[in-house]
């Protein structure tokens, strides 16, 4: 059993290593977190244009990036960051495009090696503070990031995570997300919310 409440406490002094090791545990007990809408994903990338290459956070084994590669033969590349190890060395999609990898920190704590156009945010920010958010979002806008998809189970004012069975510990919402991304130069182009907690964003 994991207990949730308890990493919440912990979380704010743990290492990266620490998040690492204890989503070793998620794998173990969880291993199946798709959670993207993938219609709303795949309307996000009708407008990606031809060429670009995608950077995503917490993609998990690279189900949202078949499920785009496959569509779009036109897209350059794929690079998902996952702080899981065990779902990284599993990927579901064989495509050549696709890149996962397990950084050894934080990523917004090295520059991207490469210049990426798009974004993927996929129930990944809740599972951050708004500190590590505020770190994340010019760290991609630097990286050439210029269209980003982002999906939570956010409501526009902060909400309290005390004993939801998940490792989310966010402590802003939609109305402090939006706020953070606009200090960045990204504007809200598209909002989809689906009652009573899940939201999508698009941003460009």
């Amino acid at each position: 059993m994991i207990d949730w409440d308890a990493y919440r406490r912990a979380y704010p002094l743990m290492t990266y290593a620490q998040v690492a090791d204890f989503h070793r545990r998620v794998w173990a007990s969880f291993p199946d977190q798709e959670n993207c809408s993938r219609d709303l994903l795949a309307r996000f990338f009708e407008s990606v244009p031809s060429g670009s290459q995608v950077v995503e956070l917490g993609g998990w084994r690279g189900e949202m990036a078949d499920h785009i590669l496959s569509r779009r033969a036109d897209l350059r590349g794929w690079l998902n960051m996952e702080i899981c190890e065990d779902a990284v060395a599993l990927p579901v999609t064989a495509d050549p495009r696709y890149v996962a990898v397990h950084p050894k920190t934080w990523p917004w704590e090295r520059p991207l090696r490469d210049r990426y156009e798009v974004a993927v945010l996929a129930h990944v920010i809740e599972h951050m503070l708004s500190p590590q958010l505020a770190r994340l979002v010019p760290w991609l806008s630097a990286g050439g990031v210029r269209r980003i998809y982002v999906e939570a189970p956010l409501r526009d004012k902060p909400r309290s995570w005390r004993h939801s069975t998940s490792g989310h510990i966010l402590d802003i919402g939609w109305d402090g997300v939006v706020s953070l991304f606009g200090k960045h130069g990204y504007c809200l182009q598209q909002r989809h919310h689906y009652p009573p907690d899940r939201g999508v964003l698009f941003f460009g």
